[in-house]
């Protein structure tokens, strides 16, 4: 298994999760349970590191903005890198952020459960910025 990763193409082996024993005898629905709660730690683990790494930023050199006022300003100044939004989202508050963000070019980063309660607690909304 290590030596197929190491085969695969750069881009290819940076999205690879995690090389796990399957038994081969185990139901389809087994290797999906499996699979699935690989998945499901991953993404736990990459929303709070993209929370951590917000808060971080707005704390330590102000590189990111929380709060709809800072993202808002950011994405009109053209500032914002990448826009951190909690899933599931309320449609109506986050449309324009998501279509400023789509117009400037910024990428948008959805969060899920943990992350998202934790985003909410410093304003419901973020961002990262190209520079300070």
């Amino acid at each position: 298994a290590h030596a197929v990763k190491n085969a695969l193409h750069p881009l290819v082996r940076n999205k690879l999760v995690a090389i796990e024993n399957i038994d081969f005898k185990a139901s389809e629905n087994r290797v999906a349970e499996q699979v699935r709660a690989i998945a499901d730690r991953f993404e736990l683990e990459h929303d709070l590191t993209v929370f951590d790494d917000l808060v971080a930023r707005y704390n330590r050199d102000g590189s990111a903005v929380v709060e709809r006022q800072g993202v808002e300003t950011a994405l009109s100044k053209g500032l914002a890198k990448t826009v951190v939004i909690p899933y599931p989202i309320a449609s109506p508050e986050f449309d324009s952020l998501i279509v400023q963000a789509t117009k400037t070019g910024a990428e948008i980063e959805f969060v899920y459960q943990e992350a998202a309660e934790k985003l909410g607690q410093f304003g419901g909304v973020g961002a990262t910025l190209y520079h300070a």
